[in-house]
């Protein structure tokens, strides 16, 4: 399947040396090498960088996937594990039922993967992957258009009539009798499109996120409120950069499993809650916005039931994400939303201009 050209005792070089023999035209060094690693196509292939990953971990507890650094206590180390799994779930809906996999993605074994994860999440991890799949299944049949039978296939289903029985409990209606009440979402958040669109390509950026769960008109001012408060216990000269994620879709995910991410980049690592993550990278339709945390929430809804249905673009499985220049007045914030975004051959009337290329340290 693939050769390693050379032996490596560091997890960031064998991983790289992975890459490189199943990716051989690709002429990078081994840190970007090593972040190309979600994008090897064969399974099998992302197993043995697994192993890898698992192997090396003692060497790389420095790097942003294994967590957050050997000046972190034990419990934000296996939380930045946790948030690694969490994202490789959203980022691969309908391939993550395996939970031998997604144990050895956090380093912890199957046994206790369950036990933790179930700590973390309030919720099974089996129950967490069967709803994330079946609410981005939802999405794309609600706003792209898709069949019940390309999204059982999609969210890795065995049949359409499997898909629909699981549908059914969780959301407690068919997919035809949920889309009328969801749909109406468009109507409701006509008004609230922001306006100066702009399209983007950004990189990957790792930040310090504290998270809060609930519905965002109280979790945002909650999250803000204490990552500010833990990051003024710690001694930095740099301003950090405000970035708010909301993690889930209202409309379709549970008030109690609702998750706010308030993150700070160029922030120094303290104690308490904080938890680093990355933010992925691609392109991005990005949208300006002046007003409240709740009209900032009002207007990421707009984005998605208006704007996107109607954009000629297709949304990529990475959360959304807004970049907030200023805190000190929750009532009255600048921001920049970041909704995530690939392109497709249909186009709908007018034209959109092509990619500005930005450095992750434009976000700052």
């Amino acid at each position: 399947m693939f050769t390693i050209r050379r032996p490596y005792f560091c997890g960031v070089c064998r991983v790289s040396s992975i890459v490189q023999a199943c990716m051989p035209d690709r002429e990078l060094d081994d840190e970007a090498l090593f972040n190309s690693w979600r994008e090897l196509p064969d399974r099998a292939v992302r197993m043995a960088v697994v192993d890898s990953l698992v192997c090396g971990e003692r060497h790389d507890r420095e790097h942003p996937l294994r967590g957050v650094g050997l000046n972190a206590s034990a419990k934000q180390r296996r939380a930045g594990r946790l948030e690694f799994v969490l994202e490789y779930i959203d980022a691969h809906p309908g391939e993550t039922g395996d939970v031998e996999f997604l144990s050895a993605l956090a380093s912890i074994s199957p046994f206790h993967f369950h036990r933790v994860m179930s700590s973390y999440l309030g919720e099974s991890v089996s129950a967490y992957v069967r709803r994330r799949t079946l609410e981005r299944a939802a999405l794309r049949m609600l706003l792209d258009g898709a069949s019940v039978t390309t999204c059982s296939a999609l969210a890795g289903y065995a049949s359409s009539s499997a898909f629909a029985r699981a549908f059914r409990r969780q959301f407690g209606q068919s997919p035809r009798g949920l889309a009328p009440q969801l749909l109406a979402e468009r109507w409701t958040a006509a008004r609230a499109v922001p306006s100066g669109l702009e399209f983007r390509s950004v990189e990957p950026l790792d930040v310090l996120a504290l998270r809060r769960y609930g519905a965002a008109a109280q979790a945002a001012p909650s999250a803000w409120a204490a990552l500010r408060a833990q990051l003024a216990s710690g001694a930095t000269d740099l301003m950090p950069v405000w970035i708010g994620i909301p993690c889930d879709t209202p409309q379709l995910t549970p008030i109690a499993r609702q998750r706010y991410d308030a993150c700070a980049a160029q922030a120094t690592l303290g104690g308490g809650e904080l938890v680093r993550k990355r933010i992925a990278g691609g392109e991005y339709a990005v949208f300006q916005f002046r007003g409240s945390l709740t009209e900032l929430e009002a207007a990421h809804a707009a984005i998605l039931w208006q704007w996107y249905p109607r954009s000629g673009v297709r949304m990529r499985e990475a959360p959304a994400f807004h970049r907030l220049s200023e805190l000190s007045n929750p009532r009255d914030v600048s921001a920049e939303i970041f909704f995530p975004i690939e392109r497709t051959h249909a186009r709908p009337r007018g034209a959109i201009s092509a990619p500005r290329p930005i450095r992750s340290d434009a976000l700052l």
